[in-house]
């Protein structure tokens, strides 16, 4: 036996004529919802994003300080030791620059957001201390008005912890850049 079919009408209407709204209705509502879930993760995502970049041109700003701050803290250094040698009072000046040069990046490096960091702000505070210490120790005594010549030893020692900090707050900053940088990729 053959299966009965019923046979199809043309021009009948649908037995629920709402059923083909109603998912419509359904079908457009998910598309504005997932349309809106995607504009909402986009601007999450593109938030994190400027931040991200904001962060890294930070660091890279905070690395530029910090070579202008290694920079100012050598030439304090090769003034006072041309001083020493030839008692010459050109060498004055452009050490008095290059002090003020550190303490200016010192202030700059410590607005930083980085610095909100306890290692970071340790780091500051002990650079700035051992360059403090340089100075009373070595730089005063060699400009001083007997002419008296730094003890090496003292001198050497008083240079060490200046480069160690240097060195210690330099690697914070590098590490600060590096952090940006992965974030931005």
């Amino acid at each position: 036996r053959c299966p009965r079919t019923m046979p199809i009408r043309m021009d009948a209407r649908p037995s629920h004529p709402s059923s083909l709204r109603a998912r419509l209705a359904v079908t457009g509502v998910a598309v504005v919802v997932l349309a809106l879930l995607v504009i909402g993760v986009s601007a999450v995502t593109m938030s994190e994003w400027q931040g991200s970049l904001e962060a890294r041109g930070e660091a890279r700003t905070a690395r530029l300080e910090m070579s202008e701050l290694t920079r100012a803290i050598a030439e304090q250094d090769t003034n006072i030791r041309g001083f020493v040698a030839a008692r010459d009072e050109q060498f004055v000046e452009p050490y008095r620059r290059a002090v003020a040069l550190e303490r200016a990046m010192l202030e700059r490096l410590a607005a930083h957001a980085m610095s909100s960091r306890s290692e970071f702000t340790a780091q500051l505070a002990r650079l700035s201390a051992a360059t403090e210490r340089w100075r009373a120790d070595v730089a005063t005594v060699a400009l001083g008005p007997d002419g008296s010549v730094p003890a090496p030893a003292l001198s050497a020692e008083r240079s060490a912890e200046v480069s160690d900090a240097l060195a210690a707050l330099d690697s914070l900053v590098v590490d600060e850049l590096d952090r940006a940088a992965d974030r931005t990729q």
